[in-house]
């Protein structure tokens, strides 16, 4: 916990990854948190599952319950790995295909981003207009 209160566990921007965050729920076994870290891990194996599919030549369907920064950040991480080196020069089609779902991803969350930014500005100018009066 002193850990985190002197700012080691957080990045560059001051904020603490969602990753180092669940690993610190994990260790400190907070029950309530249990079902969240439950989810997250389902939506992991869930992301992860996917490559799988790519590499052997499925295109999995868009997942509408899938959790986007999650799956994100798997994909991301098979990316970068050795097995997606050897899929772009055994079916560069697939991994292509890959690419581009990863690109939906961003797109889905580029798009709660703004959602949430022009929300946020809403809220401000209504309070704003309120704090006028």
């Amino acid at each position: 916990m002193q850990a985190m209160q002197m700012g080691l566990l957080a990045d560059e921007n001051g904020v603490v990854p969602k990753e180092v965050r669940r690993k610190a729920w994990e260790l400190l076994k907070i029950g309530e948190l249990h079902d969240v870290l439950e989810i997250e891990d389902l939506q992991r194996k869930n992301a992860q599952r996917e490559c799988v599919y790519f590499e052997s030549g499925v295109v999995p369907e868009d997942d509408k319950y899938g959790d986007d920064e999650i799956h994100l950040e798997e994909h991301l991480r098979y990316a970068l790995s050795n097995d997606y080196r050897l899929l772009s020069k055994s079916s560069p089609e697939y991994a292509a295909l890959f690419d581009a779902h990863i690109e939906k991803h961003r797109q889905k969350l580029a798009q709660r981003q703004q959602t949430a930014q022009r929300n946020a500005m809403r809220m401000a100018a209504t309070i704003q207009k309120g704090a006028n009066k």
